[in-house]
């Protein structure tokens, strides 16, 4: 499923739904927290039922700044699966693994600790991976 990500058109409500479900089941594969979650998509703390509407059929918000998150994730899953292409323990675990060109960061704290500026870093980062 999130192996086929489009995210050319995610405008209408439809797109935004599969959007929805890519998202939390990439989440999924990656392991992650509620508040992880929460905080890659630039969401407070307190809005775990927003995860809850989107692992049961709701939209993801057409908000720019939400799109754009989803985005960057969509991407950055894309260039985990271009780099580890036999290695789903690599790909799925590079998001909570320490990394040296984080300054020893994972790819979560660099989020928790540059927001949105950390998902562009992150994205660009692996695009300039060799694969």
């Amino acid at each position: 499923m999130i192996d086929d990500v489009n995210t050319a058109d995610i405008t209408t409500k439809e797109a935004r739904q599969r959007a929805a479900a890519m998202v939390m089941k990439l989440f999924e594969h990656w392991h992650l927290s509620k508040p992880d979650q929460l905080m890659l998509l630039g969401l407070a703390p307190g809005s775990r039922s927003v995860l809850h509407n989107y692992q049961h059929g709701g939209a993801i918000s057409p908000r720019p700044e939400m799109l754009e998150r989803v985005g960057y994730l969509f991407s950055i899953h894309t260039h985990l699966r271009t780099i580890f292409p036999e290695n789903r323990v690599m790909a799925y675990g590079f998001m909570t693994a320490k990394n040296k060109e984080f300054d020893n960061l994972t790819p979560i704290e660099v989020v928790e600790k540059y927001g949105h500026k950390g998902l562009q870093m992150i994205e660009s980062h692996l695009e300039c991976q060799p694969f």
